[in-house]
């Protein structure tokens, strides 16, 4: 049976894995690197990121609706702590 759970992939130099990342989490992460750089993990203060290589899918409940909201995110962890952070895929990437 295929493993359908994303296969992380490093920012750290040297550690590239041989995943290449989705078109979208690719523009989205180089927008992020552009702007904010690669911060400081809150939690333990490492800088080294690893990227999840495929969007995460991510289904909101809207309890007074009753309806669900859907959107894209990239999942960035921290090397170090496994500290996750999200950040939305626009739609226009």
């Amino acid at each position: 049976m295929a493993n359908d759970n994303p296969t992380p992939t490093s920012n750290r130099q040297g550690e590239q894995r041989d995943l290449p990342l989705d078109p979208a989490v690719r523009r989205t992460h180089e927008r992020l690197l552009r702007t904010i750089g690669e911060p400081p993990c809150p939690m333990c203060g490492h800088t080294d990121w690893g990227t999840y290589s495929r969007d995460v899918g991510l289904t909101l409940a809207e309890p007074s609706h009753g309806e669900a909201a859907a959107f894209h995110a990239i999942l960035i962890y921290c090397l170090n702590c496994q500290f996750i952070r999200l950040h939305g895929i626009p739609s226009n990437v």
